[in-house]
């Protein structure tokens, strides 16, 4: 339930620190990297999902090994800011698109792209238009050069 998230200590920041770096760690794995038993590190990862800590587990995919080897990022001006939530639909649907986010600032929004070769690439800003860009400003994503890692963070993060 999220909103009733309860004080994480120790234990939990490292339970979660320990999903992030491998969400397929085994029970008995996980509770001897944080010094809890198997059932009891269960429990706690239980809890983590009730109090909505800890929303779901994934996979990461090779973007190259599904077809899709291009990442891009476009800044979206919509023609109509009245047409926001009809844009984000259409959004939704496109196949290119991993994710967008609404800004503040010259654009209306942020939009995460992986596309096939050049030719998907001009498919998909047409349907970002079609959708409601007035404009677009894509950018090729050449390499990612620095980040935040999440396990580290969170692990190093004082309790509350």
């Amino acid at each position: 339930m999220a909103g009733n998230i309860r004080a994480m200590d120790a234990l939990d920041r490292g339970i979660l620190a320990a999903l992030l770096r491998d969400g397929r760690i085994s029970w008995q794995a996980l509770g001897a990297a944080v010094g809890l038993g198997p059932t009891a590190t269960a429990d706690r990862v239980r809890r983590l999902r009730e109090d909505g800590a800890l929303r779901g587990f994934t996979a990461l995919l090779d973007p190259a090994a599904i077809g899709r080897p291009l990442e891009l990022v476009a800044d979206v001006v919509l023609a109509a800011a009245d047409r926001a939530a009809a844009f984000e639909a259409a959004v939704a649907g496109i196949p290119a698109v991993t994710g967008a986010v609404h800004l503040t600032g010259p654009s209306d929004y942020l939009v995460q792209l992986r596309c096939r070769d050049p030719a998907d690439v001009d498919a998909t800003l047409a349907a970002l238009k079609a959708a409601g860009a007035a404009r677009t400003e894509t950018r090729l994503v050449l390499r990612h050069v620095a980040g935040i890692d999440p396990a580290t963070a969170l692990a190093a993060r004082p309790p509350r």
